[in-house]
């Protein structure tokens, strides 16, 4: 559900980002929800997923991973504070993926790097500074990187992490939640300035169209070819897109879906396969929908809200407590099949605190109409 933002930091790509990651997942009896009509990855069956909800148990299940890589470990970043640690002390992404790379692993890494007029986001962006080129030498030598900017005045806000890419035991994870200390949290939310997000990890067929987005990522990161836009050893090389597909672990239908800005795009028509599932999934709803964001201000979004709890769904929206008053969503509460919930966190001291959800205020959007379809990614319902 991401379509594309414009501001203070649009997004410009998502797996929806440069464009945004998106991955919906479904069963069986969920074939009333049509997928977007030339989405250009197939809806695959035989998938299996597991959502992983905030930093700590997510972080600590995708380390777990890396940990256990026997091949390739492959990930884009938008966001990386210095002062990031992962989770049960292995220090920061850094050295967890240093020390897959002296292993002999193959660490690949595309990383944002926001333009002049996005300057303010440098602060805790890894966009090449000499400071972050030191770090790589200190933390993580054997790793490969490249730097890609988005669309101007836009983000390139894709999180997904690969592991294993071309092994049968190929595992994904897509998402929402950045490499900041502010994510780095238990799903309790113990205290203020925490926020809440999520990550699905995925295994089977559709794995093989992460590896593609990946690819796709690597061979066209805009900075590959100028000084300072890339570094370590073979990091001049372009991948190759994947031929094989993995075999089925399970039973869920899965298909990975983005927002590419038309500018970043290979073919310059762009994607926006994340807001038409949205409205989709919508549209063809027939009880029920559980939708969590950060701020539902978009139109499109709003419309067809109304016009689902017009024709008898039952609708739910969280947002932050502290978000909840969008006036959009204010009128759709006058509904008396709409319910909107603000989430708060209870800190140690017993106060009540509005957790940021990731995106400003939330990251990780799910939207689970008739509970029998669901999508999770980093879109946010809003434009800048």
């Amino acid at each position: 559900m991401r379509s594309t933002c414009r501001g203070a930091a649009g997004v410009s790509s998502h797996l929806g980002v440069v464009g945004a990651w998106r991955i919906i997942g479904g069963m069986p009896d969920a074939a009333h929800i049509p997928a977007p009509a030339g989405a250009p990855f197939p809806v695959r069956a035989g998938n299996t997923i597991r959502p992983l909800i905030d930093g700590e148990p997510a972080f600590r299940r995708i380390c777990e991973a890396i940990e256990a890589a026997e091949q390739s470990v492959w990930l884009t970043v938008t966001f990386l504070w210095e002062a990031c640690r992962m989770p049960d002390g292995r220090g920061t992404p850094l050295e967890v993926l240093g020390r897959a790379a002296a292993r002999g692993i193959d660490v690949r890494v595309v990383c944002w790097r926001p333009g002049d007029e996005l300057a303010q986001l440098r602060t805790n962006a890894f966009w090449g500074a000499p400071e972050h080129l030191a770090r790589l030498r200190a933390e993580a030598p054997g790793v490969r990187v490249r730097w890609d900017r988005a669309a101007h005045g836009f983000c390139q806000h894709q999180k997904l992490w690969l592991v294993d890419a071309d092994g049968p035991g190929a595992t994904a994870f897509v998402g929402g939640l950045n490499l900041n200390p502010h994510s780095m949290v238990a799903p309790a939310h113990g205290g203020p300035g925490e926020n809440h997000d999520a990550y699905v990890e995925l295994t089977g067929p559709a794995t093989a169209d992460v590896h593609r987005a990946f690819a796709e990522r690597w061979n066209s990161a805009s900075e590959r070819r100028l000084p300072g836009g890339r570094r370590g050893p073979g990091s001049d090389a372009d991948m190759p897109l994947p031929v094989d597909v993995p075999a089925a672990t399970g039973i869920v239908t899965v298909q990975v879906q983005r927002t590419i800005h038309q500018d970043r795009s290979t073919d310059g028509a762009g994607e926006r396969t994340i807001l038409e599932q949205t409205g989709l999934a919508i549209g063809a709803a027939q009880r029920t929908i559980h939708l969590e964001n950060q701020r539902i201000d978009l139109p499109e979004v709003l419309v067809a809200l109304r016009a689902t709890v017009d024709r008898g769904v039952e609708v739910v929206a969280v947002v932050p407590a502290e978000d909840a008053h969008a006036p959009g969503l204010l009128a759709l509460t006058q509904h008396e099949r709409f319910t909107l919930v603000g989430l708060t966190g209870r800190a140690p001291d017993g106060s009540r605190h509005s957790p940021r959800f990731r995106h400003g205020r939330l990251a990780g959007p799910r939207v689970r109409p008739d509970l029998r379809f669901s999508s999770l990614g980093g879109p946010r319902c809003r434009r800048w």
